[in-house]
């Protein structure tokens, strides 16, 4: 009994076949239908494949196209809630209040306030736990502030945390660097197990 070959287009067992390079046909038709299908079916792949490079492309402009609209002043709430969230759960975690003691020390207070000098507002040496009664409503205790400030850091780093420095515009002159700094800021906050603020 001769051997029957199955046909690569139509899936018939048949005696008389066609052997190509890519394979046997029961017929030529059948082997042009099948390169034709093949053809098309490459075609679409390839269409379906650059369609969604487009797609992501387009997204992906999208989204730095809304993030240059962006206000400044929300890149650095932004940043600056983190700085305050790192050093109150990771950096000094379990500390108590830096002016008072108080165990609830539930906020990031700035030695040198963000009104006073803004340059500051993410210098994590400017910042430490305080409780709400000591940031809010005893503008930060300075006096007490300054003489923490002083034990921790010595009289070399307080006269430089009073003095002057590079301004904000200087640091972050876009706002992409506010962004990687914001990314850096929630990439060591997950690393540590705490779930970013923003």
């Amino acid at each position: 009994m001769a051997r029957k070959y199955k046909c690569k287009h139509c899936g018939e067992f048949k005696e008389e076949s066609i052997k190509l390079p890519v394979g046997r046909f029961c017929s030529y038709e059948h082997a042009t239908e099948w390169a034709t299908a093949k053809r098309e079916s490459e075609f679409m792949r390839k269409m379906s494949k650059e369609t969604k490079e487009k797609e992501k492309a387009e997204r992906s402009a999208q989204r730095e196209r809304k993030k240059a609209t962006v206000k400044l002043s929300d890149w650095k709430r932004r940043l600056r809630k983190l700085v305050q969230q790192y050093v109150r759960t990771v950096r000094d975690v379990g500390a108590n209040c830096c002016t008072c003691g108080n165990p609830e020390a539930t906020e990031g207070g700035h030695y040198i306030s963000v009104g006073s000098n803004p340059d500051l507002q993410f210098e994590e040496t400017n910042i430490h736990p305080q409780c709400h009664e000591c940031n809010c409503y005893n503008s930060g205790r300075r006096a007490d502030y300054n003489e923490f400030i002083l034990r921790k850091y010595g009289q070399e780093h307080y006269d430089w945390l009073n003095g002057p420095h590079p301004t904000l515009k200087e640091r972050f002159p876009h706002w992409s660097d506010y962004e990687a700094e914001i990314k850096r800021y929630r990439k060591l906050l997950r690393d540590n197990g705490v779930t970013p603020c923003v």
